[in-house]
């Protein structure tokens, strides 16, 4: 897994690079309110590819390991579902458009098609890519899930330099972006792919559909809350408000996501893994490692980057973006128990219970509803104390849940120096073990 991580991390490092351009590209040349419409449009693509999806990809890891007969029927769902899904949104679209009500923020007819098509391609990216993880494909997921990243950057550059940045402009190339990466995740999955179609075992129950959405629907609102504790604040942040103290709430976001890398890129590697594992205590010694190697992580990557906000803000950001200095410290703390809790969500998944995943999507659905009063009194801090305030109570929850199963205790996850001292000789002796 170390090995997997130190893959993933590489990529990860371009990514970060990638999305911190980009961020200053779009800080720099865009005004605050059409940052702030920028991000509503890509929150809007993140949260319908998660609804047509139903959480059928997340269950794929799992369900294509434990039950390979029924591999074909599992597979041809997803990828008839997320049309399905999308034909009723767009019925759900326009019986709302009826009564002045716009689900997609959007009014242009032709680019709200365009807009729908990316939906489609980005949810069905989402499916590929876990079949790749079903796999344990590593180094393919991280190429498929940072393409898209890598390349945004170099083409708004491009753009800039034809003087053509424009939102509308920038929007386009997110969706082309989208086709051309579609078209990638197919050529890599192809085989895969006909392989899973291949098998003749399948049938077509009510037995297997029960068992599909008994673990996709517990995933998709998990999923659902995952979109919700970053994007749900945003929408709210406009209702209440504008685009502009979107913009800067978008920017007060950059850097703790950033920190968020490692925690979610565990979460990655640790799901298959973590699925294969059948013994009930070498998994719980196996959860206890993990977490308090993301603790540790977490705890030195906010420490460092709390040091430098200050400069790194104005530096890279304008001076415009100084007032969101303060918000950045909040959702830092959010990050720590979001961070934590990402890696809990995926050890009780590997333990076959996504019904206890459902309650924690609850609460963060819930949760940021009843503190919806913090975003219309206080705007972008209000946000962000939402956020942060969300996540403890959802981490709170997560390691409750799990201390049930495992009999975990919370002392067990306190690090010290001979903890330090192994992880240091586990990392030394995957490096030894490549340079071999």
């Amino acid at each position: 897994m170390i090995k997997h991580l130190f893959n993933s991390l590489f990529w990860k490092g371009l990514n970060i690079l990638s999305s911190m351009v980009t961020g200053i590209l779009l800080a720099r040349f865009l005004s605050i309110s059409d940052r702030g419409e920028y991000v509503i449009f890509i929150s809007v693509i993140a949260l319908y590819s998660v609804i047509i999806n139903l959480g059928i990809p997340e269950s794929l890891v799992y369900l294509l390991q434990k039950d390979k007969k029924n591999s074909s029927f599992y597979l041809k769902i997803g990828l008839l579902v997320p049309v399905l899904v999308l034909v009723l949104v767009i019925l759900i679209y326009y019986f709302f458009k009826s009564f002045e009500i716009n689900i997609f923020y959007f009014d242009n007819e032709s680019f709200l098609y365009l807009t729908l098509l990316c939906v489609l391609l980005v949810a069905y990216n989402i499916l590929f890519r876990h079949i790749v993880l079903k796999e344990n494909r590593i180094p393919l997921y991280n190429f498929l899930s940072s393409f898209e990243l890598i390349l945004i950057p170099f083409i708004l550059f491009i753009f800039y330099k034809l003087d053509k940045f424009t939102l509308y402009n920038i929007i386009l190339i997110f969706i082309s972006i989208s086709v051309l990466s579609f078209l990638i995740h197919i050529f890599f999955t192809r085989k895969s792919i006909k392989e899973l179609l291949s098998h003749n075992e399948t049938q077509f129950t009510i037995t297997n559909i029960r068992k599909l959405f008994a673990f996709a629907f517990p995933l998709f609102f998990l999923g659902i809350s995952g979109i919700f504790s970053t994007r749900l604040n945003l929408f709210l942040l406009e209702y209440f408000h504008d685009f502009k103290n979107v913009g800067y709430y978008s920017v007060a976001m950059i850097l703790p996501n950033l920190i968020l890398v490692i925690p979610n890129q565990v979460s990655v590697l640790l799901y298959p893994v973590a699925s294969s594992i059948n013994n009930d205590d070498q998994l719980t010694s196996y959860g206890i490692d993990i977490l308090k190697s993301i603790i540790f992580f977490l705890f030195f990557f906010i420490l460092a980057s709390s040091l430098v906000i200050p400069y790194i803000i104005p530096a890279f950001y304008g001076e415009k973006y100084i007032v969101v200095i303060p918000t950045i410290y909040i959702i830092i703390v959010g990050v720590f128990f979001g961070g934590i809790n990402a890696v809990l969500m995926n050890l009780l998944i590997s333990k076959g219970l996504p019904k206890v995943l459902l309650y924690n999507a609850i609460i963060t659905i819930t949760g940021i509803f009843i503190f919806s009063f913090l975003v219309h009194y206080y705007s972008y801090i209000g946000t962000a104390l939402t956020y942060t305030i969300v996540s403890l109570i959802c981490c709170a929850y997560s390691f409750y849940q799990y201390k049930k199963i495992s009999k975990i205790k919370f002392s067990s996850l306190l690090i010290r120096k001979d903890d330090l001292t192994q992880l240091y000789k586990k990392v030394l002796n995957v490096i030894k073990k490549d340079e071999n």
